[in-house]
């Protein structure tokens, strides 16, 4: 029951205050994820993913220049840089090219294939240097290709996907909690719904500015609020966010009464209520409190 309460109050607050939405601050993305197992298992079973890359050999060995592995077979073309994956039908070109720095310093000697985290096949291509005093460690990165091996799943994967991503996503997450959980709970119950209504009203003077906002980071940091956020205006960063900052500072962290001590060491405004051993606060009618707790006198 409690928690069907929460999710009906995190809905509300969410609904009237659309950057509370609990976001990936990255992506913009939902932190539940509603199909990603499914989607996950459906990749796995309908794509098979293969790593390229070259090796440098410090002493020349001798190698093919195809190699079978499952029901797959890789085949090089050494004047080209062509590699050929084929596996039944299905058969993809790849250009080593890029891989192989764009120029003719580099002899192709084969291909070898080795199997890393989970069976996953890499294709390795080993070469050297023509000029032979040539004695750099040249590094070579890393490329991909995807087989697909079961197109019924793949098209279904991708239609999930889209329905995830562009349906799922947007209107059928239910929150639990919000961003503004994050404040502590006494500036939350002192200014926290107040803060959030006047960035609103700032953000709805700009167009599509409310739909794009968003909360980075809400904190408690030496004894203040700090509210990181992106795509924000003028007024929340200069006026609206600086001027809750200062309040927090005269706000008991605790239960949002006016403060009157401030902690020390870990620096946090207190009111007289929620103080109970006095030596380890400092009052804030002292002159230079704040530097007096945080040195811990």
């Amino acid at each position: 029951m409690n928690k069907l309460k929460t999710a009906i109050n995190a809905s509300r607050l969410c609904l009237k205050y659309p950057f509370l939405y609990p976001r990936n601050r990255f992506d913009g993305k939902h932190h539940a994820n509603v199909l990603g197992k499914v989607l996950y298992k459906l990749y796995k079973k309908s794509v098979q993913e293969i790593g390229i890359t070259a090796h440098l050999e410090k002493e020349q060995h001798f190698h093919f220049t195809q190699e079978d592995f499952l029901d797959y077979s890789v085949k090089i073309d050494k004047e080209t840089k062509q590699l050929t994956i084929t596996k039944g039908k299905i058969v993809i070109r790849h250009n080593l090219t890029n891989l192989l720095w764009r120029d003719d310093r580099f002899e192709i000697l084969g291909v070898d294939v080795k199997f890393g985290i989970g069976g996953r096949p890499n294709v390795i291509i080993p070469v050297k240097t023509r000029d032979e005093n040539d004695k750099t460690r040249y590094g070579f990165h890393y490329e991909e290709e995807k087989l697909i091996i079961n197109k019924f799943v793949y098209r279904l994967y991708k239609i999930l996907s889209w329905v995830n991503l562009r349906i799922l996503d947007p209107i059928c997450f239910i929150p639990i909690y919000t961003e503004l959980d994050e404040m502590p709970n006494g500036w939350r119950e002192a200014f926290g719904l107040q803060m959030c209504e006047e960035i609103k009203q700032e953000l709805k003077r700009h167009r599509g500015a409310l739909r794009r906002y968003r909360i980075l980071e809400i904190k408690e940091k030496y004894g203040g609020l700090r509210w990181y956020d992106a795509w924000s205006t003028d007024k929340i960063l200069n006026e609206i966010i600086p001027k809750y900052k200062q309040l927090s500072y005269k706000t008991c962290i605790n239960c949002g009464k006016p403060a009157k001590y401030i902690s020390k060491g870990w620096i946090s405004p207190y009111c007289e209520d929620c103080v109970k051993d006095k030596t380890r606060y400092v009052s804030m009618a002292e002159e230079d409190a704040w530097d007096k707790a945080y040195r811990g006198d």
